[in-house]
């Protein structure tokens, strides 16, 4: 008898452990928008074409419109490129807009081969500001290599 009530007592316990478990799904929230970069690096060949370089708006449906600024930055690089140079930007503005509110632009550049072996140039691509003052992701700059 005193084998029946201990196995009882052990399916009941089971029972009310396993109902009392409740659901607790991930949800995504206003809070948690961002912008980012996908990846830290790019390498773009000399005499290649054009690169893609997207830059990523995390947020919700719905959002409402944004734009993204970004700039060119060589400070403390020794070997620096030179926009114009070495490399162009394609896009008309250093502006992205996402009129979606979220979703991905993307920055192109086309390197100019000068037919002169200079090494590797490198420059970064730093996201400044948006116009919904989003945080920016983990990846907010973008080292490319020419």
């Amino acid at each position: 008898m005193k084998k029946i009530i201990n196995r009882i007592t052990f399916v009941l316990a089971a029972v009310m452990l396993l109902v009392s478990c409740e659901a607790d799904y991930i949800m995504f929230d206003s809070s948690k928008t961002f912008v980012a970069f996908p990846s830290k690096t790019t390498t773009v060949l000399e005499p290649g074409g054009q690169v893609a370089i997207p830059v990523y708006v995390v947020a919700l449906k719905g959002s409402p419109a944004i734009t993204v600024d970004f700039e060119f930055d060589v400070t403390d690089l020794s070997n620096a490129a030179v926009e114009g140079v070495d490399y162009t930007l394609v896009n008309d503005s250093k502006t992205l807009s996402f009129s979606n509110g979220w979703g991905y632009d993307t920055i192109w550049i086309q390197p100019i081969d000068n037919d002169i072996f200079e090494g590797n140039k490198a420059f970064n691509i730093l996201l400044t500001s948006n116009s919904q003052n989003y945080d920016f992701g983990a990846i907010s700059s973008n080292a490319v290599t020419v």
